[in-house]
């Protein structure tokens, strides 16, 4: 019963301190000056540390593996993957691949012996504290992966929100007589500091510097790397190609995305029930049980 208590209780917790932070984080993006993201001050102490480590172990490794032939080894694909994963992100706070392998790594260890001298001040058994201890260094060398998937994930999303409009926005330009270079630069002043915008300002850029308009929108696509923006940069290279007007094929795209928009809602809607079930389970309904029946079952035994 007792550690049933402390375990709902720390889950109620630590919950609670997730909900708090992720709040914070998300209310930051919109408080904050707009332009380059800040690097936090612990960032700052530690990504040099961390990509001496990081250069240190993915030589080593790949070095190894290449040794034993086994050909392209698994540290260099898995840098490339966060390589790509970095730049769909937006390159946060300027990481590379070896800044990222360096912290997976220092989190982790700094996670473990933090678990182990608390633990150990608290008095728990040895059990207990070296199977905490393994348990957060785990969770906190995965921790980055995580921490880097979601900024993908809510940079995609910032980016299928803003597309739509951009669309509505580059099919009057274009309609109205403007070049397509012309209009991405209204777009881009009209969308602010936005990561869409970043990413056509990018194009523009390239183009400026002398590279064809369909391959830098197909670089674009491969950083953002997201359904909506292949169709988008499909339907205007080849619309490009065939010499065909790009004012119905937009005003066709951001139509159909605006549908798929409208659909995600409401599979998202239909989920949360769903998703409410493990915390309502897990957390909820024992510290309910117990606030109801724990004072019956003492009673019970008390007057047994």
């Amino acid at each position: 019963m007792e550690g049933l208590i402390y375990l709902t209780t720390g889950g109620s917790v630590f919950l609670l301190i997730w909900a708090i932070y992720d709040t914070l984080r998300e209310t930051s993006e919109y408080t904050d000056l707009p332009g380059e993201e800040k690097v936090p001050l612990h960032l700052r102490i530690l990504l040099p540390y961390a990509r001496m480590i990081g250069i240190s172990i993915a030589s080593s490794l790949g070095r190894k593996e290449i040794d034993e032939n086994k050909g392209i080894s698994f540290i260099v694909s898995f840098k490339k993957r966060i390589d790509r994963a970095i730049i769909a992100a937006g390159t946060p706070y300027g990481l590379n691949a070896y800044h990222f392998i360096g912290m997976m790594f220092i989190s982790s260890i700094i996670a473990m012996c933090l678990t182990f001298l608390c633990t150990i001040f608290i008095g728990w058994s040895l059990n207990i504290v070296f199977s905490l201890t393994i348990l957060f260094g785990i969770f906190f060398f995965v921790r980055p992966i995580l921490w880097l998937r979601d900024k993908v994930n809510r940079r995609g999303l910032s980016i299928k929100r803003h597309l739509p409009f951009s669309l509505d926005l580059l099919t009057l330009t274009v309609e109205a007589g403007m070049d397509f270079t012309s209009a991405l630069a209204v777009i881009v002043k009209k969308l602010g500091v936005t990561p869409l915008a970043k990413e056509f300002n990018q194009a523009l850029r390239e183009i400026s510097m002398g590279k064809t308009r369909p391959q830098a929108l197909r670089d674009m696509t491969e950083r953002v790397d997201i359904p909506e923006m292949h169709s988008v940069t499909g339907a205007i290279i080849q619309a490009d190609e065939l010499g065909a007007s790009l004012g119905p094929v937009l005003r066709i795209l951001s139509d159909q995305i605006r549908t798929k928009r409208f659909q995600r809602a409401e599979k998202l809607a239909l989920e949360a029930p769903v998703k409410m079930l493990f915390p309502l389970v897990c957390f909820i309904f024992p510290t309910t049980f117990i606030m109801i029946f724990g004072p019956i079952v003492l009673n019970f035994f008390l007057k047994g």
